[in-house]
């Protein structure tokens, strides 16, 4: 039994939900471990489409909807979806049928019924479905807000606040938090936007991203070779890597030469140019790597001294930021030299990391070459602060219980 002492049955909606392995995976499956170790059921619901990979979980499948037991608490609902490439009209027909298909199980009989539905918007229309799925099961409906949407889109994107699309993102976003029985927030500034919308603060808690802990051991860095830097994670336009990569050449140029090796882990658009980057720069020092699974990330972070992530100068961050790259790193104990403004900074706050600005190549190699002074024991300190930070505020147990009070709030409520 719950240590609420009420154990309810929950039906998690995210579509873009990862299976790394039976026990862990992204957000939705931590929390719904977390929740199940509490007392509770988790259906989590998912399109069969690896937004990340883009490729089909499930090829070749006849079935719209298929099951997939993952302990005796925790299950997950694939949802059929069809198959996309960028943000172009094929990534809008998967939104949309995504949404009337999971709006199709309010009357499905197979389905063991909700006490509490929870609907998290990688994109609006999830939460859209979770409201209408709520009203047809009588329970209450918590709303999860990981990005800031529409103004993500404005700020990252560059559409005009007065686009038909990002008026009617307004308006959707606007009926969600109004219709959601509880708001939960990714980011710790979220509130500040909400309050904007109308929202009454104390309908919104600050649950943010996080690790399980079990699943990081403590391991030692590198002992010997040259430093060697690492950063894991999407290849994309917005994570800016061109800027570490000019950090590499100018610390190539200079008095550091032949003492720092570079390793991206990970795939997106953006990973053809920088080879190519790398290539012109005639450096031989920086090494392209491919997308690893979350069950073998954190062996292949254990074999960095340290990590690199350049967060670009963007209006939206002013909420703050929850990627869970940042928990990842700090969970296993290494310092970070981070490129990032924000009123909240989990590296400045923990001290585990070195804060430069945003798009700064001479910031960051000046910070490499700071790390590169320390001794091995100062750059370990540093990463066991961390370390220590996430154990405080970032581990999927102390998340779960915080998302169990919010369920068992709207659950008494009604």
């Amino acid at each position: 039994m719950a240590p609420s002492g009420v154990a309810v049955r929950v039906w998690f909606l995210n579509q873009y939900t990862e299976v790394a392995s039976p026990t862990s995976g992204n957000r939705p499956i931590m929390l719904a471990h977390a929740l199940a170790d509490l007392g509770h059921e988790v259906l989590v619901i998912a399109g069969t489409f690896d937004h990340l990979g883009r490729v089909e979980r499930y090829p070749g499948r006849t079935w719209t909807y298929g099951r997939q037991r993952l302990s005796d608490r925790v299950e997950v609902l694939w949802v059929g979806v069809p198959p996309h490439i960028g943000n172009d009209r094929h990534r809008v027909a998967n939104m949309l049928t995504f949404t009337s298909r999971v709006a199709r199980l309010g009357h499905e009989p197979r389905l063991a019924p909700p006490d509490v539905l929870v609907g998290s918007s990688p994109h609006l229309l999830v939460p859209l479905a979770a409201d209408r799925l709520a009203r047809v099961a009588g329970v209450p409906f918590v709303l999860e807000i990981r990005d800031i949407w529409p103004a993500s889109i404005v700020d990252l994107a560059g559409l005009s606040p007065r686009h038909p699309v990002v008026l009617a993102l307004n308006a959707l976003e606007r009926y969600v938090c109004r219709r959601a029985d509880a708001i939960v927030s990714l980011l710790p500034g979220g509130v500040d936007h909400l309050v904007g919308l109308g929202v009454d603060p104390a309908r919104v808690t600050w649950i943010p991203n996080g690790v399980d802990l079990g699943e990081v051991p403590r391991s030692d860095p590198p002992a010997d070779g040259p430093l060697t830097l690492m950063y894991a994670g999407s290849h994309g336009v917005s994570d800016g890597l061109g800027t570490l990569v000019d950090a590499a050449t100018r610390l190539e140029a200079g008095a550091a030469k032949g003492r720092v090796r570079w390793r991206f882990v990970g795939d997106g658009p953006e990973k053809p140019a920088l080879r190519a980057m790398v290539d012109r720069a005639g450096l031989r020092n920086v090494a392209f790597e491919e997308r690893v699974p979350k069950t073998e990330i954190y062996a292949r972070l254990a074999e960095a001294d340290a990590f690199v992530v350049n967060v670009r100068d963007e209006p939206i961050y002013r909420f703050g930021i929850s990627f869970n790259k940042f928990y990842d790193y700090l969970a296993s104990g290494r310092p970070t030299v981070v490129g990032l403004e924000t009123p909240w900074n989990p590296f400045e706050e923990s001290g585990a990391g070195i804060t430069v600005r945003p798009d700064d190549p001479a910031g960051f190699s000046e910070a490499v070459e700071g790390l590169l002074a320390m001794s091995p024991d100062d750059r370990r300190s540093m990463g066991d602060r961390g370390r220590a930070f996430v154990e405080r505020s970032h581990d999927i147990r102390v998340l779960g219980r915080a998302f169990e009070r919010v369920l068992d709030g709207v659950v008494r409520g009604r």
